[in-house]
């Protein structure tokens, strides 16, 4: 455990982007086995967290990423409509469910952790 650490602490964070360390989640989960849908879902609720960091203005890096700004993903969130951007359903008016938005925060937790 203590060679995890140290490798944490000697990582630059403020250059290393989100994008890189997505694909090396990417590669972890699939030598750990896990279905090509599961793999897929991360994939989508990381990108939409990236996504809400470049319309936020909020670069896209991981010493840009803190408790705070995942509570304001966490707010945007609840106010997001279903299904926007999606490739064939229209979106509605209806507010993302609390199990959707619990799926996603679990993929980020997943992803951080």
């Amino acid at each position: 455990m203590a060679e995890k650490d140290l490798r944490w602490d000697s990582m630059d964070k403020d250059d290393t982007p989100l994008e890189k360390l997505i694909l090396q989640f990417e590669a972890f989960n699939r030598s750990e086995g896990k279905t090509a849908s599961t793999v897929a879902w991360y994939r989508t609720g990381l990108g939409l967290f990236v996504n809400y960091l470049c319309t936020s203005n909020i670069n896209p890096i991981l010493g840009s990423i803190d408790i705070g700004v995942g509570r304001e993903y966490v707010l945007h969130l609840q106010k997001r409509n279903k299904f926007v951007d999606h490739p064939i359903a229209p979106q509605q008016d209806q507010l993302l469910s609390p199990i959707s938005i619990q799926c996603y925060v679990r993929a980020l937790r997943a992803f951080f952790n």
